[in-house]
C-alpha cells in the first residue's frame, strides 16, 4: 500500500500498487501527477520505483523456472516477457521524471523492427531467385534475423531467417513466440556452423547481386563501440527520413494500404518505436501531400475517403484499436466498423470514441455525421461497392518476448 499525504497532512489517499500497476502510461501519468501534488513527491515516487524494481525481480525469477524448449515454457516465458515490459516501460517513466537508477532486462525488450526481407526460393527451372517481402528484423544473443509472414491453407506461418543467409531456421504461428523461437539449442547450433554460415552468406550475396540487390550480411553485434555508434546514428537518420517509409508509393489508396502496414508493425503498444512511429506519421502527411497535388478526386467514394479532417481523424482513431486482440477492422469509406471479439474490448472501444450500431451490429466511428452511411437501407456489400473497402488485419498484439 502506497499512503499519499498532500494539502500540508490535510489530505490523504491510500493506493493498492499490487491492484493497480501494471496499468496504462495514461493511468500512471495521472499517479505521478497525483504524487507531485503531495508534501515529499521525491520519495513517494521511490516507493512506486521500489515497487517495479520488485515486481521485475520476482517476474525475472520465475521466467528462469520455466523451459524455453516446451510448448507450455515458451508460453509462460512469453506471458511473462509482456508483463515486465509493462513495468519496464513504467520504471523508465520514473527514471526519466525523478532521475532513478535505470532497470534493465535485454530478453523482454526485444522487439521486431519494420523492415524488407529477402529469401532465396527456386524457381520452377530449378534456378534460385530472391523473394522480397515486407517484413521485421530483430536481434538475439548476437545474431540478427529476419522475419516475414506467410498464409498456408488459411493460417499464417511467421517464417524466421538468419540475416544476411536467406535460409529458414524456425517458423512460429503467432507474433509474440517469433523471438521464443530461437531458443538455446537454435543459438548453440549457429555457433557451431560458423563455417556453413559463410557460405550460405557468400551464396546468398551471389544472388543478390544477380537479382541486382544491395546485401548486408552483418548479422553479429560488434563489440568495438565506434562502430555500434555508427550504426546507432545510421539507424537514427534512416528514420527521419520521411519519403522512405513510403517510397514507391503513387496512389493514394496505395499510401493508406502502406500506412496501415507500417501502423500494425510499429504501434508503441506492440512494441514499436514512438519515435518511430512519430516519424512515420510525419512521413504520412508529407507523402499524402505530395500525391494530393498530383491527384484530381473527381467522385464522392475518393472525396469521402480522401478529405484531410477526416483522414486524420480516421488515423487518430484506427491508432487506439488497431492493436487490441480479436477484433475484425474494416474502413469503408470514410467510416471504420468493428465486428469481431468486442465484447472484451468494449470499453476501449467506447473510450476511442467508437458506438454500436443495432442495425449492422458492429462498433463503428466516423469523423463527423454522414447521410451516405447513418441509417442507410444499403446492405453492407452494397456499402462497399459504393465506398471501397479496406480490411485492416488485426493479429495477436506484437508484444515479443
Amino acid at each position: 500500500m502506497l499512503e499519499l499525504n498532500y494539502n500540508a497532512g490535510h489530505g490523504r489517499m491510500v493506493v493498492d500498487l499490487d491492484q493497480l500497476l501494471p496499468c496504462s502510461k495514461a493511468n500512471f501519468k495521472r499517479l505521478t501527477d497525483t504524487i507531485d501534488l503531495t508534501n515529499d513527491p521525491e520519495s513517494n515516487a521511490k516507493k512506486v520505483y521500489d515497487h517495479i524494481a520488485s515486481r521485475i525481480v520476482d517476474l525475472k525469477k520465475e521466467r528462469k523456472t520455466w523451459s524455453p524448449s516446451s510448448e507450455s515454457g515458451k508460453k509462460e516465458i512469453s506471458r511473462i516477457n509482456v508483463e515486465l515490459k509493462k513495468f519496464l516501460g513504467l520504471s523508465d517513466v520514473l527514471v526519466k521524471r525523478y532521475s532513478f537508477e535505470p532497470i534493465e532486462d535485454g530478453e523482454s525488450r526485444t522487439t521486431l523492427k519494420a523492415a524488407t526481407v529477402y529469401s532465396i526460393i527456386e524457381t520452377e527451372s530449378g534456378e534460385n531467385a530472391i523473394e522480397v517481402h515486407s517484413g521485421w528484423t530483430f536481434e538475439k544473443a548476437g545474431y540478427r534475423f529476419d522475419v516475414y509472414k506467410r498464409t498456408f491453407s488459411r493460417r499464417n506461418r511467421y517464417i524466421i531467417l538468419l540475416h544476411g543467409t536467406g535460409r529458414s531456421i524456425a517458423e512460429s504461428s503467432t507474433k509474440n513466440g517469433i523471438v521464443t523461437e530461437i531458443t538455446p539449442r537454435v543459438l548453440e547450433i549457429l555457433a557451431n556452423m560458423a563455417d556453413k554460415i559463410a557460405d550460405y552468406k557468400s551464396f546468398f550475396n551471389n544472388c543478390m547481386n544477380n537479382a541486382g540487390y544491395t546485401s548486408d550480411t552483418d548479422d553479429k553485434e560488434t563489440s568495438n563501440e565506434t562502430n555500434n555508434e555508427k550504426e546507432n546514428e545510421t539507424m537514427k537518420n534512416e528514420t527521419t527520413k520521411n519519403t522512405n517509409y513510403f517510397e514507391g508509393v503513387k496512389t493514394l489508396e496505395d499510401l493508406r494500404i502502406r500506412y496501415l502496414e507500417l501502423l500494425k508493425a510499429n504501434h508503441p503498444d506492440n512494441g514499436g518505436d514512438v519515435e518511430i512511429m512519430q516519424n512515420i506519421n510525419a512521413a504520412y502527411d508529407t507523402a499524402r501531400e505530395m500525391l494530393k497535388n498530383g491527384v484530381t478526386i473527381e467522385n464522392e467514394k475518393d472525396a469521402a475517403k480522401w478529405s484531410d479532417v477526416e483522414d486524420e481523424a480516421l488515423r487518430a482513431a484506427l491508432y487506439k484499436v488497431v492493436f487490441l486482440h480479436g477484433l475484425n477492422i474494416e474502413i469503408v469509406g470514410c467510416w471504420i466498423w468493428i465486428d469481431g471479439e468486442t465484447f472484451t474490448n468494449r470499453e476501449a472501444l467506447k473510450e476511442a470514441g467508437y458506438k454500436w450500431s443495432r442495425t449492422r451490429q458492429k462498433w463503428h466511428f466516423a469523423p463527423y455525421e454522414s447521410k451516405w452511411h447513418k441509417g442507410s437501407k444499403k446492405s453492407f456489400d452494397q456499402l462497399r461497392r459504393t465506398y471501397g473497402s479496406e480490411k485492416v488485419e488485426n493479429e495477436e498484439r506484437h508484444e515479443i518476448a
